[in-house]
């Protein structure tokens, strides 16, 4: 097997960089299945931090917007980032707080595209399986119980207005 050089390690680095962005810990795990060279790879790793090539916190924003977009709350979010990519919860939690006014939109998001139409609100019993059938849905999506609850909020307030709307335009 042939030696493996600063260069190549570098070279291959760049070419994972250009498709997306990747954490630290994440690259060096793609690139020491390629090269068993550990030193070099560290070395190479440290340098691209260096140059802002590799950036933890322009990985967590791009991850965190990813993984938002697909229904996914900051609960489950943030232990994919500290499991998964290794990233300490301070970091974590400051990417985190970026998007906090984000998190109630991106909950309402979901559920209207879990249900097509409004769901039926004719009566409280009924009003309050709904809640708890979909405060199990958006829990083990990731969001906390103190914003599911603005989400619920949100959601009927939102369903009243269309009902509102759809009642004048049907008028």
């Amino acid at each position: 097997m042939s030696e493996v050089t600063h260069q190549q390690v570098r070279k291959t680095a760049l070419r994972l960089l250009t498709g997306r962005e990747y954490s630290p810990y994440q690259l060096m795990e793609k690139l020491l299945v390629k090269f068993f060279a550990t030193d070099i790879v560290l070395g190479v790793i440290k340098e691209l931090n260096q140059q802002n090539l590799v950036n933890e916190e322009r990985f967590i924003e791009a991850y965190i917007h990813s993984r938002r977009e697909r229904g996914y709350g900051p609960r489950k979010i943030a232990q994919e980032l500290h499991f998964k990519h290794r990233i300490n919860k301070e970091n974590v939690q400051a990417g985190l707080e970026l998007h906090h006014p984000i998190w109630v939109e991106s909950g309402v998001r979901l559920l209207r595209k879990r249900f097509k139409t409004t769901p039926p609100f004719s009566d409280a019993v009924s009003q309050r399986l709904w809640q708890t059938t979909e405060y199990r849905f958006l829990n083990n999506h990731g969001f906390p119980s103190e914003l599911i609850e603005k989400i619920f909020t949100q959601y009927v307030l939102e369903c009243k207005n269309d009902e509102k709307l759809n009642n004048t335009t049907n008028s």
